[in-house]
């Protein structure tokens, strides 16, 4: 009969869940699960059988795999149904996070001034600048290796490179088009 389960045989699994899945969804009852979880765990426990069938000693103790198989199935279901807290909210809309398109829209100018206002820098401001508004800032030890710059010099250098950018920014110094700020780069 285990070898007919293991081999997918129709009429051996039929005959599987007739004679053992009331037993199955009475040892989730026990253990009060959900309707829910109990087809989830009986399904599982199916799933279980078809992938172990060939491994269990005999038929006589397949009844105690079974109920052993489920109880560990309930066991874990209640553990990741501990960890998930089941919300009506999809998150999309969540109060916490508005987009307000008037202020990305202004926002399109001021990042063009940055950065015309970085092409603007000397050299070795420029780069270290460049590399500070990556996405995942490197550490000062990566940023000196990648920029042959020693460590103790990128504080000084980017101190330096933030004051004359403030310093364009707010004096209103970098209106210029993008061909002076491509001249400036070079």
């Amino acid at each position: 009969m285990l070898s007919a389960l293991a081999d997918g045989d129709s009429a051996a699994w039929s005959a599987m869940v007739s004679r053992y899945g009331r037993l199955l969804r009475h040892v989730c009852r026990q253990l009060q699960m959900t309707s829910e979880q109990t087809d989830d765990v009986v399904q599982h426990t199916w799933t279980a059988l078809f992938i172990h069938a060939r491994n269990i000693r005999s038929a006589e103790a397949l009844a105690g795999w079974l109920v052993t198989t489920t109880r560990r199935e309930c066991v874990a279901v209640r553990r990741r149904d501990a960890r998930e807290v089941p919300t009506d909210e999809c998150g999309y809309d969540s109060p916490g996070i508005v987009i307000d398109i008037d202020e990305q829209l202004d926002a399109l100018p001021r990042r063009r001034q940055l950065r015309r206002a970085v092409a603007l820098l000397p050299p070795r401001e420029r780069s270290l600048i460049e590399v500070l508004l990556e996405p995942e800032v490197p550490s000062y030890t990566e940023i000196g290796r990648r920029l042959g710059m020693p460590v103790g010099a990128i504080g000084p250098v980017r101190q330096r490179a933030l004051r004359r950018l403030r310093d364009r920014l707010t004096d209103g110094l970098v209106d210029v088009t993008a061909e002076t700020a491509a001249r400036a780069s070079a």
